[in-house]
């Protein structure tokens, strides 16, 4: 069934099917809506049409920036913000008869060009405490210049007297320090020979550790032998000879007991088997850094295939984008400084066999929308199935901003393509030259709730495919 907009008698003469209806509203010019404002206190209502130029020149709410001080307020705010603003022109006190100078700089102006400023003679680090106006400081300087010579050359010789204490301070303490590097150097030489002589006592211990684990062995063996026997002859040779073995266990124990004391009373560096120890050591890290480097190559591709399957999961083939921006105050900053200055959306199509299509944004504005407006643009892309299609792209395009509060005010704008221009015709390389709107929307819509909502904003665009059978 084919019904007329409700709009109408406004003057809209769009025809369509009556389930068209709603989406025909969201997008229609003569739809009544209200001011985004309406919150801080605009009851203004009129036709999308007219939205525009409502924001950009009625609007009591507005956003608008300081041409003095770069500051943003609202038309409200416009009275307040000049009798506070630190940039704002003002006249000299003094009464110089310098005019014009901006708040922020009166101190400067008052300490080094006005004539009727109240000076202090720039000798007085030296000792001079004259002080007066500019006119009086030129007399000064020129009727007092010997006086002042007289003060410089006084201060250059305490300062010469300072520099020889300062020379002999530094000789003295080159003197220390030449004594303690012949101190450090006989130190080290001691600590060297003290190295070696821990090394020959490592051996002599570990000799006689096996001269002690041999002595118990044979005291095992004589035990064994006391139990075993009954001749009482036989006991007492072996408890003699089994005393002796004691006594030379507890001679041998001493020993070792004497050279341990000894080697963990000096720090030994550079044993055999520490040298061991870090090998082994550098040979597990160097393993674990391989195998770091192995596990960061397979994260990479797992992202790159995670990247893939997530633009083929939100590819759309109705010729419908809907591109939601997360991250939007950093994304916003890194426009502004120039470290990001647009964003590519996923790409999205008019049908599985059809045109190849994304949208690009400009946070901060490009061409005569720099620093001012979002500059939102469509682009065709290069494509699998362009052989098969017509060209150059002749579909309506229609860009959005969505409201998320009331879903009734989106902001939108739209154009059919310029079929002379390079950025419809069939593309040779990835992408053509993005083509839309510089002037989509004020930098300041970004900042009402209405558009923004979890740091976060959606644009939709719409490529009309009523009439394309490809």
């Amino acid at each position: 069934m084919i019904i007329f907009c409700t709009n109408q008698p406004s003057g809209c003469e769009s025809e369509f099917k009556l389930k068209e209806l709603k989406s025909h509203l969201e997008v229609c010019a003569f739809q009544m809506i209200d001011c985004m404002h309406k919150e801080r206190g605009c009851t203004a209502r009129m036709a999308r049409q007219d939205y525009m130029n409502h924001l950009k020149i009625d609007c009591q709410f507005r956003v608008i920036t300081c041409i003095n001080c770069g500051e943003e307020y609202t038309m409200q705010e416009k009275k307040d913000h000049e009798n506070s603003c630190k940039m704002q022109p003002v006249d000299c006190p003094n009464r110089c008869g310098v005019t014009n100078i901006p708040q922020n700089k009166l101190e400067e102006h008052l300490k080094n060009t006005c004539t009727e400023a109240w000076l202090t003679c720039k000798y007085y680090i030296y000792g001079c405490e004259f002080k007066g106006v500019l006119k009086l400081m030129k007399s000064h300087m020129s009727e007092f210049s010997e006086i002042h010579l007289e003060m410089v050359s006084k201060h250059t010789t305490q300062l010469e007297m300072k520099y020889a204490e300062a020379v002999r301070l530094v000789t003295d303490l080159q003197g220390k320090m030449s004594l303690m590097e012949t101190k450090y150097e006989v130190t080290d030489k001691e600590l060297r020979e003290t190295k070696e002589k821990c090394m020959k006592n490592e051996k002599l211990l570990q000799n006689l550790q096996r001269m002690l684990a041999t002595r118990l062995d044979v005291i095992t063996e004589l035990e064994k032998k006391i139990q075993s026997t009954s001749n009482k002859e036989e006991i007492n040779e072996l408890s003699a000879k089994l005393l002796s073995e004691h006594d030379a266990v507890k001679n041998l124990e001493s020993k070792v007991q004497i050279l341990e004391e000894t080697r963990f009373s000096v720090p030994v560096g550079g044993g055999g088997a520490s040298n061991i120890g870090a090998a082994q050591l550098n040979n597990f890290h160097s393993r674990i850094t391989t195998l770091d480097k192995d596990v960061g190559l397979h994260s990479i591709r797992l992202a790159e295939q995670d990247l893939r399957f997530q633009i083929l999961e939100t590819a759309s083939y109705d010729g419908v984008l809907i591109w939601k921006i997360k991250d939007l105050s950093r994304r916003k900053r890194d426009a502004d400084s120039g470290k990001t200055l647009s964003l590519y959306s996923q790409p999205f199509y008019t049908s599985r066999f059809g045109y190849k299509m994304c949208a690009r944004v400009y946070l901060n504005g490009d061409g005569m929308g720099k620093g001012s407006h979002v500059s939102l643009f469509f682009v065709v892309m290069k494509g699998d199935y362009d052989a098969l299609l017509p060209w150059p792209f002749r579909q309506k395009v229609t860009l959005m901003l969505l409201d998320q509060e009331t879903g009734r005010r989106h902001l939108s704008d739209s154009f059919r393509p310029d079929p002379s221009s390079s950025s419809f015709k069939r593309p040779v390389t990835d992408m053509n030259i993005a083509s839309g709107c510089p002037l989509f929307v004020a930098q300041s819509v970004l900042q009402d709730g209405m558009y923004v909502k979890e740091d976060t904003v959606f644009f939709k665009i719409i490529v009309d495919i009523s009439d394309l059978y490809v």
